[in-house]
């Protein structure tokens, strides 16, 4: 089971390339760009644009553009727009009738601390630091990987070089 759904995952690459064109691109270029179909990039152009992140120019010269700087958009921003509200599991969610065990279950509280952790860490990361080409010290602190074994993966990635 894949984290991202695939509306999700395309979203990104077209708020990617949005936040590389000067001028803005329209649906058939970008579904040309990535081999994506034109109905469905349309679709999450038009879902995007009805979340406030994208705006869209009508006529010939027409397409799309970033309605506001990667720094001001989030990856919750973007999950909430492409998905359903994000569950870690079935109980995390509003609905308590998901789970038969629930009232039994050693683990909700720590499946519970969990979610919250991953929700935060989505609406913590903008698209701007998420775009950088370059790991941020950021984002490692706020997943919670020890500096220590960050820099020893990258010695020995360099050392495989």
């Amino acid at each position: 089971m894949s984290f991202l759904s695939r509306k999700t995952d395309y979203a990104l690459l077209i708020l990617h390339s949005l936040a590389g064109s000067q001028t803005g691109m329209s649906a058939r270029q970008i579904s040309s760009m990535y081999g994506i179909g034109r109905p469905f990039v349309a679709n999450i152009l038009k879902m995007l644009c009805s979340t406030g992140m994208l705006n869209s120019h009508r006529g010939v010269l027409g397409g799309y553009s970033l309605a506001r700087p990667v720094g001001g958009i989030t990856l919750d921003q973007i999950f909430d727009a492409c998905e359903e509200p994000f569950q870690l599991t079935d109980c995390t969610s509003d609905d308590s009738d998901s789970c038969s065990i629930l009232p039994s279950c050693p683990l909700k509280h720590a499946m519970s601390n969990l979610h919250n952790r991953v929700k935060n860490l989505l609406r913590n990361v903008t698209l701007d630091e998420f775009f950088r080409s370059s790991p941020s010290s950021n984002l490692i602190i706020a997943i919670g990987i020890p500096k220590n074994l960050t820099s020893k993966s990258s010695t020995t990635a360099g050392e495989a070089n």
